[in-house]
């Protein structure tokens, strides 16, 4: 089975430069909040099938590890995280 968001085997990646110094912490810890809450719903969705869930189990703590370094860098502001947080929670309660 392929990925579902996390490829656990990235290929090598080309591109321009990336500022980490001046990188939106916030907005990348959402993206990657926004992840989790998509690879929960599969992985405790009745509907889902074994390789399913065991694939977004697995990139669950992939995920978790992207969640965790964004919250250490400089940029991160954690009331903003909390109050987009907490809108994300709102629209998938809402499906």
């Amino acid at each position: 089975m392929s990925y579902i968001v996390y490829d656990d085997n990235p290929s090598p990646r080309s591109g321009g430069k990336f500022n980490f110094a001046d990188a939106d912490a916030t907005k990348f810890y959402m993206q990657h909040y926004s992840n989790r809450l998509l690879l929960q719903f599969i992985a405790n969705n009745p509907l889902a099938d074994f390789s399913e869930k065991q694939q977004a189990n697995k990139e669950l703590l992939i995920c978790d590890r992207k969640l965790q370094f964004w919250m250490r860098h400089a940029n991160f502001s954690q009331k903003a995280a909390s109050e987009a947080s907490s809108q994300l929670l709102r629209e998938w309660s809402a499906k």
